[in-house]
C-alpha cells in the first residue's frame, strides 16, 4: 500500500479483513504512527522499506513518482491498483507493464466489490470512523 491517507488506510483495512498481509509505505512519521495505531505494524518510510517484491501493490498516494514505484515493487505477472491521483502527471514506463506482464487497474475496477465493502462496514471488520 503506497499512501497511508484516508483511502489508503481503508483499502488496507479491507485487505486485512480478507486475510491479506499488508505493508504500508508512507512519508511522514505522523501518518506512519497513525497507521501503526490501527494495527499496521509493517508501516515503512522510503528509507526503511525492506527489499521485498509484492503480489499486489495499491497506489493510494498523491505523489507523482509512486505509480512507477508501484510497478517496480510488484512481482511479475501480478497486479497494481491505482486509486490515488497526483496533482501533476505521473510518468510510468509502459515497457515495465508489458515486460513484467503486470495487470494495472484503476479505481473503476472496484465497482464490482462495492457490495462486499458495504458488508465489511456493516459487520464491523472495517471501521472507517478512526
Amino acid at each position: 500500500m503506497l499512501g497511508p491517507g484516508t483511502i489508503g488506510l481503508l483499502v488496507a483495512q479491507i485487505a486485512v479483513a480478507r486475510a491479506v498481509e499488508v505493508h504500508i509505505l508512507g512519508r511522514g512519521t505522523q501518518s506512519l504512527r497513525f497507521a501503526r495505531s490501527l494495527g499496521f505494524e509493517q508501516a515503512w518510510s522510503a528509507e526503511t522499506l525492506p527489499s521485498l517484491r509484492f503480489d499486489a501493490v495499491v497506489d493510494a498516494s498523491n505523489a507523482p513518482a509512486l505509480p512507477a514505484l508501484a510497478l517496480d515493487l510488484v512481482e511479475p505477472g501480478r497486479r497494481v491498483v491505482y486509486v490515488g491521483l497526483a496533482g501533476a502527471p505521473s510518468l510510468i514506463d509502459t515497457r515495465t507493464i508489458a515486460l513484467k506482464d503486470v495487470t494495472a487497474v484503476g479505481v473503476l475496477s472496484a465497482s464490482g466489490g462495492l457490495a462486499e465493502t458495504i458488508d465489511l462496514y456493516a459487520r464491523g471488520p472495517v471501521d472507517p470512523r478512526r
